[in-house]
């Protein structure tokens, strides 16, 4: 009984720490795929950062989105990966 809590205990420690970063990876995903499916009524209406066109931040923006949600969910450099996101985020509450 003894050998199957400790196998349960590590199975449970192991995948809770994969869930965080998916839920992370997909809250980022979801947007990005909902920032491309309506890229046609957005790309007019985007706001602008930088000085850049509303088009040219939206393709950004689904890059960032989709890209760093993606690395973040496979575990593939996820504190490199966290920036662009949450610089993203940062920008979205300076100027919207």
């Amino acid at each position: 009984m003894r050998k199957i809590s400790d196998l349960l205990s590590h199975i449970f420690l192991k995948f809770t720490g994969y869930t965080y970063s998916n839920l992370v990876g997909v809250m980022f995903l979801q947007f990005g795929i909902r920032h491309l499916v309506n890229y046609n009524l957005l790309c007019n209406d985007f706001p602008t950062v930088l000085g850049l066109t509303s088009s040219t931040c939206l393709i950004i923006m689904i890059v960032i989105e989709l890209v760093c949600s993606l690395f973040i969910m496979a575990g593939f450099l996820t504190r490199l990966s966290a920036i662009p996101p949450i610089l993203s985020m940062i920008a979205a509450e300076w100027y919207i």
